[in-house]
């Protein structure tokens, strides 16, 4: 009996699979698909943002913070997931991000959902008093270890800790002098072996974090 060949698999070819059942999403996040290939602005697609949001809706979060925001793409799949008695914090050092966001909201109806705070994510983060259901890491990649702390520190017990972009395009599987790196593979065995965590690490898209917070 010959045997079977099967064609190669590549990332690319899941990924694009995997969307295709995600066709029914609202056409707004395909309206904000669209705005952000125009504007070339990173955000974390349909498959993250639809995973997000049923991360959102199996937790019933109701406080949502996302450190590095960009034009508000996982903001809407949040927003839409928390219900009208839920807030985002959206937070981006950009005014034009900001304004992109919001006219992106506004079309979605869901602005009363969301809180804007344009500025630095780690200040807003230290000065904040609120205990959040969930935070989203996805600012700069060399703040993520700075973040981790006080992040766990307005995060509820039981409430998610998520991070984007933890396998770095493949890069945490060497030995790399740059910050970037270094500071995400520091990140990836601490949220891993903390006593009070329990994470898992996803290999979808560029790598997604999950760390539920067990105790204080």
């Amino acid at each position: 009996m010959s045997e079977l060949k099967l064609p190669s698999v590549t990332i690319s070819g899941i990924e694009d699979y995997l969307e295709q059942h995600l066709e029914q999403r609202d056409n707004i996040f395909k309206y904000a698909e669209r705005l952000a290939n125009e504007q070339k602005a990173s955000i974390v697609g349909p498959i993250i943002g639809n995973f997000l949001f049923t991360l959102t809706k199996m937790v019933n979060a109701k406080k949502v913070l996302e450190l590095g925001s960009s034009i508000g793409y996982s903001t809407l799949w949040f927003a839409k997931a928390i219900g009208k008695d839920g807030k985002v914090t959206y937070t981006d050092f950009s005014h034009k991000n900001m304004e992109i966001a919001k006219s992106i909201a506004d079309k979605a109806e869901l602005t009363e959902r969301i809180n804007f705070y344009v500025g630095d994510a780690l200040e807003f983060l230290s000065r904040t008093n609120e205990q959040y259901d969930i935070i989203f890491l996805d600012l700069n990649k060399d703040m993520y270890f700075k973040a981790l702390e006080e992040s766990l520190n307005k995060l509820k017990k039981g409430g998610l800790l998520i991070a984007d972009n933890i396998l770095w395009g493949g890069r945490v599987r060497w030995s790399l002098d740059d910050e970037n790196t270094k500071t995400i593979k520091k990140f990836n065995t601490f949220i891993s072996n903390a006593p009070n965590l329990q994470t898992s690490l996803i290999p979808i898209r560029d790598g997604l974090s999950i760390t539920i917070k067990l105790r204080d």
